[in-house]
């Protein structure tokens, strides 16, 4: 039938990431949300133990200034991307931001569709359990559409999503 969605074309929810298929439209979205559970945790402990180590105020206060500097920049560092790809306009929409200062640090990048040649997957080796993002190899640069902490499974779930929507008939890219 032709309002049945493909088996490949079907929603995909995964620890950080997700994508979704509208229906009445040739639209596609794909969301990464990185996980803040683990900053706010370390951020915590090492405040407590900050707190319990020094009875100088001065030295307290240096060491809780340093710790909340060191969040803000790595937290501009961090990012959540929210990727469109609209068949019918031709384009693809990648907005990235940060986690923590939405409006401090935010890009939109459109890519023409007819300019995205393959999808891929990159592994980072960790000492407990690999990484993989998800990019794209344009004409003309390479788009990131995720960050490293994705799962082998969603990342190539995702990828092979994308890929048959957009029609590519090149193979996932593998790199790391």
């Amino acid at each position: 039938m032709d309002n049945e969605k493909q088996p490949a074309q079907q929603n995909l929810q995964g620890h950080n990431i997700s994508i979704s298929f509208h229906e009445h439209s040739r639209l596609l979205e794909l969301v990464y949300e990185p996980s803040k559970v683990i900053d706010v945790v370390i951020f915590i402990i090492i405040l407590v133990g900050i707190l319990a180590i020094s009875d100088n105020a001065l030295l307290r206060g240096l060491l809780i200034f340093a710790l909340i500097l060191f969040e803000f920049v790595f937290g501009l560092e961090k990012k959540r991307f929210m990727s469109i790809f609209d068949l019918d306009e031709g384009k693809l929409v990648v907005k990235s931001q940060s986690v923590w200062f939405p409006k401090l640090n935010q890009d939109i990048q459109e890519i023409k569709i007819d300019d995205i040649e393959r999808i891929g997957l990159r592994r980072y080796v960790r000492r407990y359990g690999d990484g993989f993002e998800l990019f794209l190899t344009c004409k003309h640069q390479e788009n990131l559409l995720s960050g490293i902490d994705l799962s082998f499974s969603d990342s190539h779930a995702c990828a092979e999503n994308i890929r048959e929507f957009l029609g590519l008939k090149t193979p996932i890219k593998a790199e790391g």
